[in-house]
């Protein structure tokens, strides 16, 4: 699989800042830390990659333990410059961008009601645009890796325009934490083992960043326990579906 091939240093990009409320989103760091802890359990070394508020939410679901970058919100050229500096100093062997906005054909971005967020959001894409090994993972079209998609299919799709940033890899899902929770199903399997958070420590990560950081559900309009509007005991559905899935597989290893 292509992160075992790439296990190393591995950067993680998430965090989207909800304009209206000016605080991070609930999907996407979560993801973000169960695949660090992924990559940890595995052998690799994740560091986080965000900017504002969302750094302040990495940092309550990591317990301040891991490496967090905050990428300046800053031009072009001196976001680009930043990029490729950080680069040369981590030299990571992978990047990995979970529910993170992406430049549109315009190099813009914007929200899915059509707002402009380029003063608010750090210009990651240039990490992405200067690595030869990147996955993305995104639920709206307006992320990075979306560029992989057909333009003309996401325009379709969506209000706005959509990202054009590519990944070598892209997973879409309902939510971008279960697209990250696929990931780590399947990295499980390969591994042999459960890899998966609990849907116990889902919740704890959940209520943590809504209490702690006032994280917000752009569905619900509001600093909600839900993440794109589903709400926990739906969320830990999803999850214990593919803990079944890693579950049932372990023991079919296990009678061969």
């Amino acid at each position: 699989m292509f992160l075992e091939q790439n296990l190393g240093t591995i950067l993680i990009v998430t965090g989207f800042t909800i304009k209206s409320f000016m605080r991070g989103e609930t999907d996407g760091p979560i993801g973000a830390v169960a695949l660090g802890q992924t990559i940890k359990l595995m052998g690799g070394e994740p560091i986080y990659i965000s900017d504002g508020h969302n750094c302040d939410i990495l940092k309550t679901l990591t317990n301040n333990e891991d490496t967090i970058v905050d990428f300046p919100v800053t031009d072009h050229h001196n976001s680009e410059s930043f990029a490729q500096k950080l680069l040369e100093d981590l030299t990571p062997s992978l990047l990995v961008s979970i529910e993170r906005v992406g430049f549109n054909k315009n190099r813009s971005y914007f929200n899915r009601f059509g707002e402009s967020i380029d003063s608010i959001s750090a210009k990651t894409d240039y990490l992405f645009m200067h690595h030869q090994s990147t996955i993305g993972i995104g639920d709206g079209g307006n992320e990075i890796g979306m560029g992989l998609v057909p333009l003309t299919f996401l325009e379709e799709m969506l209000p706005i325009n959509p990202s054009i940033t590519p990944t070598n890899a892209l997973i879409i899902a309902g939510t971008s934490n279960w697209g990250s929770y696929g990931l780590i199903t399947a990295l499980s399997v390969r591994q042999g083992m459960n890899l998966l958070p609990s849907s116990d420590q889902e919740n704890q990560w959940l209520r943590q960043i809504v209490e702690t950081n006032g994280a917000v559900d752009s569905f619900t309009s509001g600093s909600t326990q839900t993440v794109d509007g589903y709400k926990p005991q739906e969320l830990n559905f999803i999850l214990n579906k593919l803990h079944n899935i890693v579950n049932d597989s372990l023991s079919s290893n296990s009678e061969i």
